[in-house]
């Protein structure tokens, strides 16, 4: 037996230099020897090594470690009934090497340089420094060391001088990618124009459009950080349309970059277009920045016409009764109204041989009202109707078709005069608007007049907002439009980002025309929220807010397998088999990594360096009489799953029982037979109960007995020479001992 102290099991861990002693106790009748081992070379007591070992005890010591010391060590005691082998794990920690060159010089100026390396770190290969406090025309030597908690490693050192003094060149100016091609925007808008400007020394900028040189003013902001440079010109009009050219120059040379912008409106009025009693055909065209496209025409002429005329004369006029002083007269409306609903009767009468006419009714109305009132909510809403009638007309003011009384809202109030009615509304909302009727009636009618008011507001919150298209650093966002435009057509759409662990919001863009954008430059992993607000002139509107989305792609790592299990044991090795996982994560699983670890450890190493396409697997090398346990996980496209719980422990040495003798199976009578033997191998079938022959070699010996030693199946046994002529005996002899 051999005992060890458990740190040395669970791993020893030193510094460079040290003298490291791993000591063990030994027992065993007759006394045990030990031998020392790493990476399958023996270790011998020569140089930097040394063994000592007594009856009871062995020590290795290894003097001045170095970071090539760090491994695995194999003890292994021996005596005439049996081995045992022990596993000690040291690691030896030291300064760093050298960073890894070549090492540049980034950036030169009289104050301060940029120095720049490769790290090993996969997570962060690119490292850089900036060196301040440097005095112009001094010349300067660099070298880096790396540091870690041994100390520090060996410097690597630029094998050139640099002079501390500005480098000189001439202007750079590009724009970005997004303002080389058209810039399009709408009235009201704002105009963005970004790009880089490069150049020692920094040169002077200046923007300008149609040769007038551009200056900071309420509409235009210019902002000059270089590289980065900005022209941003906002509540764009019409006449902001056109070329745009910024232009750098310094005293190495100049430099410039142009944009095109074009700003969308509503067309102006036609003009010069005599319209009175004339007819007219019309046609459209669509036009880009190619052209005018074909054009559609009217089918027929346009009359240009007053649309209300004189009404037509009234229908079916009758008497329909009659007393000694008056008349009762009755009639239709005319068929033709002359295109306003308002009319009103002139009743008049003659003697019979008179030729003038005279008016009977004295009574008068009339109500003047009519257009399109536009106010922004919140404003007051002012209508005014001129009313003038005999006797004194009755005012009703109705909203839409709806016979509300609208003197009862506290926001309305209602004065009316000898000749107007005034309708005022404090506070508007954008539900007030609508068409507003005033109806006044005496006896000589009643006249019906309305106004549409429109209340301006921001937009209502955009519907249907998703999130689709998921992928591991992008994802495309879309939306329907607002339910409530606000009364105005909606500009843009306002498209902003959260992550869920810092929830902070940033504007993604502020400048969608569309019903949906493309998210890119996603953290994989991160968590996201997005929300949007459509805009429009008044304003924007309250923000709409998705579902929380991880940004991944649409396939995952396989999930977790069952634990393996352990089917065949021997001293030295083991068959390990396990199934699949019940999700492979949307991709075919590619492979396996199996691990295994000592009961008592806790590391777990893994049994191969590449992934094993099968599902089975011998694992060799192991130490006799140690208790191992195995855990597996798949590995997709995307990546490794997590790993199965371990196995039952399963300790490695060989099973136990020898099958009989059987001596009469195999008698040969050698004065008599004379035949070529052959060397065979023998498999165990448990299921039907028999010994299946294989042959291997030929030699010639003659064997009156066999004997097998027994074995889990279906491992191959070897068994001494016999007679090929009586292995048909053999076998029923030895299935029937068997039964």
């Amino acid at each position: 037996s051999v005992e060890l102290d458990v740190k040395l099991i669970e791993g020893l861990v030193v510094k460079a230099g040290t003298t490291v002693r791993l000591p063990a106790i030994m027992r065993g009748v007759p006394v045990p020897t030990a031998k020392w081992a790493t990476d399958g070379i023996e270790i011998k007591t020569d140089g930097r090594h040394k063994i000592e070992t007594d009856n009871y005890s062995t020590v290795l010591t290894i003097k001045d470690c170095i970071r090539k010391d760090t491994g695995e060590y194999l003890l292994t005691v021996s005596n005439a009934a049996g081995s045992k082998t022990v596993a000690l794990h040291l690691t030896v920690l030291d300064v760093p090497g050298p960073p890894t060159g070549p090492i540049n010089i980034l950036e030169v100026t009289p104050e301060h340089m940029v120095i720049s390396w490769i790290n090993k770190d996969e997570l962060i290969r690119q490292c850089a420094f900036r060196v301040p406090g440097l005095i112009e025309g001094n010349e300067y030597k660099f070298r880096i060391k790396a540091v870690n908690i041994v100390g520090e490693g060996e410097p690597r050192e630029l094998a050139e001088t640099v002079l501390a003094k500005d480098i000189l060149s001439p202007p750079e100016v590009s724009l970005d990618v997004t303002c080389r091609d058209l810039i399009t925007v709408r009235v009201g808008q704002t105009i963005h124009i970004t790009g880089k400007v490069k150049g020692r020394p920094d040169p002077d900028i200046t923007w300008s459009k149609d040769g007038k040189v551009l200056v900071q003013e309420k509409r235009v902001e210019i902002v000059h950080d270089l590289p980065n440079v900005e022209l941003q010109v906002k509540e764009a009009k019409r006449s902001d349309h056109g070329k745009y050219i910024i232009a750098a120059k310094n005293s190495c040379g100049h430099a410039q970059a142009f944009a095109v912008v074009n700003v969308l409106d509503r067309p102006g009025p036609c003009q010069n277009l005599k319209i009175k009693n004339r007819e007219y055909f019309f046609r459209v065209c669509a036009e880009n920045k190619i052209g005018p496209g074909p054009c559609i025409e009217t089918k027929t002429p346009i009359l240009a016409i007053n649309p209300i005329d004189k009404p037509g004369e009234p229908e079916n006029l009758h008497i329909a009764e009659k007393g000694k002083t008056f008349v009762y007269l009755k009639w239709r409306r005319p068929d033709y109204d002359g295109g306003s609903p308002n009319l009103s009767y002139h009743v008049e009468r003659k003697l019979k041989d008179s030729d003038e006419w005279e008016r009977v009714h004295k009574g008068m109305l009339e109500l003047k009202l009519s257009g399109v009132l536009t106010v922004k909510a919140g404003d007051t809403i002012r209508i005014e109707a001129g009313v003038r009638g005999k006797p004194q007309p009755e005012v009703v003011w109705t909203k839409d078709k709806d016979a509300t009384d609208l003197t009862r809202s506290p926001r309305v109030s209602i004065e009316t005069t000898s000749d107007t009615s005034k309708f005022v509304l404090t506070k508007s909302r954008r539900s007030d608007g609508g068409k507003y009727v005033i109806t006044a009636t005496n006896t000589a009618g009643s006249f019906v007049a309305y106004a549409t008011v429109i209340v301006l507001d921001k937009p209502g919150p955009v519907r249907n907002l998703k999130v689709t298209d998921i992928s591991s650093d992008r994802c495309t966002v879309t939306w329907d439009p607002p339910e409530d435009d606000g009364g105005c057509e909606i500009q843009n759409y306002i498209l902003e980002k959260c992550e869920s662990k810092r929830m902070v919001w940033s504007t993604y863009s502020s400048s969608v025309l569309t019903n949906n954008a493309n998210v890119t430059r996603l953290i994989e992993g991160n968590e996201y929220i997005f929300r949007v607000r459509a805009e429009n002139k008044m304003g924007t509107g309250p923000p709409t807010e998705t579902h929380p989305i991880i940004a991944k792609t649409k396939y995952d790592r396989p999930g977790r397998p069952d634990p393996p299990d352990v089917t065949r044991v021997s001293k030295e090795e083991m068959t390990v088999v396990w199934n699949p996982p019940e999700y492979d994560g949307g991709k075919s699983i590619t492979g396996y990594i199996l691990e295994k670890k000592e009961k008592r450890s806790l590391r777990w190493v893994p049994v191969t360096k590449t992934a094993i396409p099968e599902r089975r697997k011998k694992v060799t090398n192991l130490i006799p009489g140690h208790e191992y346990q195995f855990r597996v996980s798949a590995e997709n496209e995307v990546g490794l799953g997590e790993p199965s719980l371990p196995s039952r422990p399963v300790v490695a040495k060989d099973p136990i029982g020898i099958i009989p003798q059987y001596s009469t199976a195999f008698y040969l009578n050698c004065m008599m037979v004379v035949l070529q033997l052959l060397d065979t191998l023998w498999k165990l079938d448990q299921k039907l109960k028999v010994l299946i022959l294989k042959q291997d070699g030929n030699d010639a010996m003659l064997l009156p007995n066999l004997f097998i030693q027994n074995s889990q199946p279906p491992a191959w046994l070897r068994t001494n020479y016999m007679s090929s002529e009586f292995l048909p005996k053999t076998r029923l002899a030895l299935a029937d001992q068997l039964n």
